[in-house]
């Protein structure tokens, strides 16, 4: 059997005040307090935070790129439905107006970096569907090779040489799934259940889609083969955003519209994975639906844009979790 010396290379000690500094996984006996003691590595806690804003207020646009290093493109921003061109980069601290898409449009899905991203569909129309896909080089938009089939609303995953797209409108959910390897798309294997405006990234090999309609909370993860069933979120979530470049394992989305209660509304609402388990954390500032997210993991986001029920919004939030820290905490029995 192994014991506490043969792992850690010392004896549990008898101190008469905690260690300092404090190392993860220390065992010892506190004399003065008479308990046993030991260390602990305890993750921050994420929350919130206003940053500035886009250049353009706008609705149901799409980003991509991380928290430092992000992209946001398309949307809308009037009534009845407008579909501009406007690009925007995000370096952590503020929002820069880049080269416009060749096309406008809302509801797009998109992957990738700042250096290199993808536009994916999205409608250019009332209730339309596009097939039109766009590359950014991190200067220019140029055209890339189209869709098998139109959509709007999809979820993206990967880069610009090996992406998947998920789901969407077609019109109405779809399940299926379309492969990009930089210069043609291909059939893919469908997720298990249709998603349409559904929250998720990941890699061509390691995604995860989740809630989107038809009004639901199911959540689903591929292995470059096949989609399973994952747990689902706690909230549903449609028109959401995501740090869409995270993984199975650290994902966060946030925002959205919550149809589930007595009233569906739209929601501050922020969900946290870990590979096993949604968890209910922090909410925005603002409730919000249609909104962008950019980030590449749960530990590390932002949001942008959006629409509150009355107004289109050009506000922007980040999220962050500190860092984590070792913490003594006393055995107890139970």
């Amino acid at each position: 059997m192994a014991t506490y010396k043969g792992i850690k290379g010392y004896t549990v000690q008898s101190l008469a005040s905690d260690p300092s500094p404090l190392l993860e996984g220390q065992v010892w006996y506190n004399t003065t307090s008479t308990t046993l003691k030991g260390s602990i590595n305890v993750l921050g806690t994420g929350a919130w935070a206003t940053t500035n804003t886009l250049n353009h207020a706008r609705q149901q646009a799409d980003g991509t790129g991380t928290q430092t290093a992000g992209l946001v493109m398309g949307g809308d921003y009037t009534w009845p439905h407008t579909y501009p061109k406007w690009s925007e980069s995000y370096d952590g601290t503020s929002w820069t107006n880049t080269n416009d898409l060749i096309k406008g449009r809302l509801n797009a899905a998109a992957t990738g970096t700042l250096a290199a991203s993808l536009c994916i569909g999205g409608s250019d129309s009332p209730a339309g569907q596009m097939d039109q896909v766009e590359h950014w080089d991190g200067t220019c938009w140029s055209e890339g090779t189209d869709l098998l089939d139109s959509r709007r609303a999809g979820t993206a995953a990967g880069t610009t040489t090996a992406a998947l797209l998920a789901g969407g409108s077609a019109p109405g959910a779809t399940a299926n799934v379309e492969y990009y390897n930089g210069t043609s798309w291909s059939e893919g294997s469908n997720t298990q259940a249709a998603h349409e405006a559904g929250q998720g990234g990941g890699s061509q090999t390691d995604a995860i889609i989740c809630g989107g309609q038809p009004p639901g909370t199911q959540a689903e993860t591929y292995d470059g083969t096949s989609w399973a069933s994952s747990p689902a979120l706690n909230n549903e979530k449609t028109s959401g955003a995501s740090s869409q470049q995270g993984s199975t394992t650290s994902m966060l989305v946030f925002g959205g519209y919550d149809s589930s209660s007595p009233a569906p509304t739209d929601t501050a609402q922020t969900e946290s994975y870990d590979g096993t388990t949604w968890t209910e954390v922090g909410d925005m500032g603002t409730a919000r639906t249609g909104v962008a997210g950019c980030g590449g993991s749960n530990t590390s986001a932002v949001v942008a844009g959006g629409y509150n029920g009355s107004s289109y919004l050009a506000l922007s939030e980040e999220w962050n979790v500190p860092a984590s820290t070792v913490t003594a905490k006393t055995f107890t029995a139970s």
